[in-house]
């Protein structure tokens, strides 16, 4: 007997069958890949309610007071008030409910529907790496919500090896029921073939809203290095809605803002710009796992960056790019750079992106390990 199509509820403050930018594209690519696995998707909606942003208001005001920050959505009363406006009727119609990071929410929920939590880092992960300058208290409640939040979870996918260790080891979450699954790239498929001939600039490019976390300033510094020893360079970057001060009448910088995936010309000009560059340089200070990455891989572009967070499982060393220790210096990053610099140790690494992109790095691989996940959870 033929068993019938399962209903997904994805449970987001934002639509996952339209919205292509909302948590970095990750969203729109687990919905689309979810529907192509067979199952039928719907939107669990959540809402930011008044109350809550009224709250949030006041918390934000007392911060210019006391000097430190209150998570909101990491309180109690945040995921309670962030919880009450869940779209019930669309859980009543869903077989499974999959929670994309929303770790708040599922605290505050109460259902008998089997829950796949899919996200990137745990609390205990996150604090003092993302999230700086919080109360103790508000510590201690993001703490005890993320247990209860994994308490309640029937499959936990993480993207990377780095948090999946957080769940089994601080968390005591039984390994059995979790599964290391990588994201793939927020873009669509593309064929490309990379070559590295009679390049007479290099081009580095540079994706990041967070200027400061992204290690934006590093990337200039190393490039202005490069160029000091002679090897032409230019700096191209984007995601950054105001040109940082350190890019400022600097001629090897090509500063192009942000660009919004949801508008067909930026998302084409976004394209264009991993199209044209020669390696994807992000030195970013804290990561769990960049979007970007898979991005770069599927462009066949090599990756310089740090070794942190959840990186080593989408930059691999001397296979798609290096991942250099935290105590690296620009002038670290500008010798390795220059170490690649050259026709053959470029299209070796833009090879391995190929090969990584090809075989980990996509949502067909995410698509037919979820399948399997759940064709075993049924079975049993």
């Amino acid at each position: 007997m033929e068993r019938r199509q399962l209903t997904v509820g994805i449970v987001s403050l934002y639509d996952p069958h339209s919205d292509k930018k909302a948590q970095s594209g990750i969203l729109y690519k687990i919905n689309e890949s979810l529907e192509n696995a067979g199952f039928k998707t719907i939107w669990v909606k959540t809402t930011k309610t008044p109350v809550f942003k009224f709250v949030l208001f006041f918390f934000r005001a007392w911060h210019f007071i006391t000097k430190r920050i209150t998570y909101l959505d990491r309180t109690y009363i945040g995921a309670y008030l962030l919880s009450q406006h869940i779209d019930k009727k669309a859980i009543e119609k869903s077989d499974i409910l999959m929670f994309i990071h929303n770790q708040h929410i599922l605290y505050a929920i109460h259902t008998s529907k089997p829950i796949i939590y899919h996200s990137d880092a745990t609390f205990e992960l996150a604090n003092n790496y993302y999230m700086h300058n919080m109360y103790r208290w508000n510590a201690k409640q993001g703490e005890r919500m993320e247990q209860i939040a994994l308490n309640k979870v029937k499959y936990h996918l993480s993207s990377s090896d780095w948090r999946q260790r957080s769940v089994i080891n601080h968390y005591k979450i039984d390994s059995t029921l979790c599964e290391v699954l990588e994201y793939g790239p927020c873009i669509d498929k593309i064929e490309f073939k990379r070559t590295y001939e009679n390049k007479k600039c290099l081009n580095l490019l540079f994706i990041g809203v967070d200027w400061i976390r992204k290690g934006g300033k590093i990337a200039v510094e190393t490039t202005n290095i490069l160029n000091k020893m002679g090897i032409k360079t230019q700096l191209t970057i984007a995601g950054l809605k105001k040109i940082p001060s350190e890019c400022i009448n600097n001629p090897y910088i090509n500063f192009k803002g942000y660009l919004n995936k949801n508008i067909k010309e930026q998302y084409e000009e976004l394209n264009q710009l991993y199209k044209e560059a020669d390696i994807f340089f992000l030195p970013t200070l804290a990561e769990c796992s960049a979007i970007v990455f898979c991005e770069s891989a599927m462009w066949k572009l090599p990756v310089i960056t740090y070794d942190t967070g959840g990186i080593a499982n989408y930059v691999i060393n001397d296979v798609n790019g290096y991942r250099l220790p935290l105590t690296a210096t620009s002038n670290d990053f500008a010798e390795k750079i220059k170490e690649i610099n050259n026709q053959n140790k470029l299209l070796k690494l833009s090879d391995g992106a190929q090969m990584i992109s090809e075989t980990k790095l996509n949502w067909n691989n995410w698509t037919n390990s979820f399948k399997k996940i759940l064709e075993n959870e049924l079975n049993k």
